[in-house]
């Protein structure tokens, strides 16, 4: 099994999250796919460093960064995750999003939301083997999606 750690993200992650951010497959899964501009990325990103609603976290594995969640405590929990290119189908998504709903609950006892792309197969089976459920239908900015949910464990 791949051995896997977490850290708080920090302003020195700035360029590997725009980097993350900005790749062709991770733009085409997202809810909102226009490329993203340098400056607005640190002004968005230095934010949520601040928020004690937003939990960003850095995974490691191979002494190299593997991926990163964020979860948004808000009227609902929301959670995202990107894979690094090189990571991709080792199957570590649904680990770092195990680990990472873990952390979330050690200060929060809410559950916690994903909204996939109906398209975004590869992101339902990670999040199905993490232990979401089916929730709902829904549509994200003219994108229709799919709603799993998941409870603290």
């Amino acid at each position: 099994m791949t051995e896997l750690s977490y850290r708080r993200a920090t302003i020195g992650d700035a360029k590997l999250l725009y980097e993350w951010a900005n790749e062709p497959l991770v733009r085409k899964a997202s809810f909102y796919s226009d490329t993203i501009i340098w400056e607005n990325h640190v002004a968005w990103f230095k934010r949520k460093l601040k928020d004690s609603n937003a939990q960003i976290l850095i995974f490691e594995s191979e002494n190299r960064a593997a991926g990163q969640v964020r979860i948004e405590n808000g009227e609902e929990a929301i959670i995202g995750i990107s894979i690094d290119e090189y990571f991709r189908g080792k199957k570590l998504a649904p680990m770092i999003l195990k680990m990472s709903c873990k952390e979330f609950w050690k200060n929060n006892n809410n559950p916690v939301f994903a909204y996939i792309k109906t398209d975004n197969t590869a992101s339902v089976k990670s999040f199905k083997k993490a232990g979401f459920k089916f929730e709902r239908n829904d549509c994200v900015n003219g994108n229709d999606c799919f709603v799993y949910k998941v409870k603290n464990y």
